[in-house]
């Protein structure tokens, strides 16, 4: 396996700049790591908002709690918020590029 090849798997199967890490790019993969949890952070913190507000109403209501409905309320709720799409946006894209750049890194020569 080439290094190319092994830096894609490392971006694709760890984490968004393990690949960097491993062909010793370090800031490239620093910055891949930082942008990476800022994003899963707003995205676990903001889906984790729009989980208490649904459960918190659906107390108040004194409805059941069907499984089926919560998920769907908070799949619209979820999809409707900004906010959290630019973080699903941001995640996606450092994950791609992560991979794209440590391929593409891993074809030059090395020095």
């Amino acid at each position: 396996m080439t290094r190319a090849q092994q830096a894609l798997l490392w971006a694709a199967l760890i984490f968004p700049g393990a690949g960097h890490f491993h062909l010793k790019q370090f800031q490239r993969g620093i910055v891949l790591v930082v942008i990476t949890l800022i994003s899963l952070s707003v995205l676990l913190f903001r889906f984790e908002q729009h989980a208490t507000t649904l459960f918190e109403n659906l107390l108040n209501d004194g409805s059941g709690l069907d499984l089926q409905s919560i998920v769907g309320q908070l799949l619209r709720t979820s999809a409707a918020d900004p906010v959290l799409l630019y973080a699903l946006w941001v995640l996606a894209l450092c994950w791609l590029f992560g991979m794209v750049d440590a391929y593409r890194l891993g074809k030059k020569p090395q020095h």
